[in-house]
């Protein structure tokens, strides 16, 4: 008789297991960015019901519907001498039972993407609204043809105390143009609420293939002036934040280059 029973206590304790209200991120800088938010190791605790309130009367998205949106801050408050930047990184640590769900940064598929990390690194940004939910994950949720309801909806904005995002390090030259790729109109989904808008000087100054969906251009980097150590492909309009400006950390290339047969 006790046996008839299991399934049904297993079921109750399930679904009693309390919200525990929080998970642990580490964020990977590769050494570059410092953050007061983190651990040494770069861990970050997200505790829900201490983020800041998105003002919006928006309860849905697609198909996805919640009751508030709150905001997450990824503070990058200095950089570390001698190390080179690779972009920004979002990895699970410790989700406490949350399935993680996000929309999908490529051009085409499904809306919703459950693999983790989330990056902001030359190939493609991903940061935007997250959903976290015990029971539903991005299976569930690109079921189109339902309406689901999730526990958090979480957006997730970078927040840099020089209002830059360093992507990599790419060579300069004084006297040669140096080629290489940027970030364009479709860096970011559309979808996400936040939006790239590449700088005027490389606006069609370049090429890109149509395959790639103008998430990239191939421009030249080069310096306005003698001092900058940095090039700047764009900006990212992020919700309640200043414009994060996007680009490459510049490192001098005094070799002589020869060209043949001259």
């Amino acid at each position: 008789m006790l046996v008839k029973f299991l399934p049904f206590l297993l079921i109750i304790f399930r679904d009693a297991t309390p919200d525990s209200g929080k998970v642990i991120f580490q964020v990977d800088t590769c050494g570059f960015y410092k953050s007061e938010d983190m651990s040494s190791d770069g861990l970050l605790t997200v505790e829900f019901d201490k983020l800041d309130k998105l003002e919006t009367e928006q309860k849905s998205y697609i198909n996805v519907k919640f009751n508030e949106i709150k905001v997450l801050y990824i503070k990058l408050d200095g950089i570390n001498d001698g190390a080179s930047p690779c972009g920004l990184f979002v990895k699970d640590h410790d989700n406490q039972g949350y399935q993680i769900s996000f929309s999908a940064g490529y051009y085409v598929g499904n809306n919703f993407d459950f693999l983790l990390p989330l990056w902001c690194k030359i190939q493609q940004y991903e940061f935007g609204l997250v959903f976290f939910d015990r029971n539903k994950g991005a299976d569930v949720l690109n079921n189109v043809n339902e309406v689901h309801t999730v526990e958090h909806a979480v957006l997730i904005n970078i927040l840099s105390s020089d209002d830059k995002m360093l992507l990599g390090t790419r060579p300069h030259h004084k006297v040669n143009i140096i080629i290489g790729l940027c970030p364009y109109i479709n860096w970011v989904n559309k979808k996400r609420w936040i939006e790239f808008i590449p700088e005027d000087h490389i606006k069609d100054n370049g090429f890109f293939e149509e395959e790639n969906g103008y998430a990239h251009i191939v421009a030249p980097l080069y310096k306005k002036n003698y001092d900058e150590k940095e090039f700047f492909c764009g900006k990212l309009k992020q919700p309640t934040l200043p414009d994060l400006l996007i680009g490459y950390k510049l490192k001098e290339d005094d070799k002589t280059k020869e060209i043949d047969g001259v």
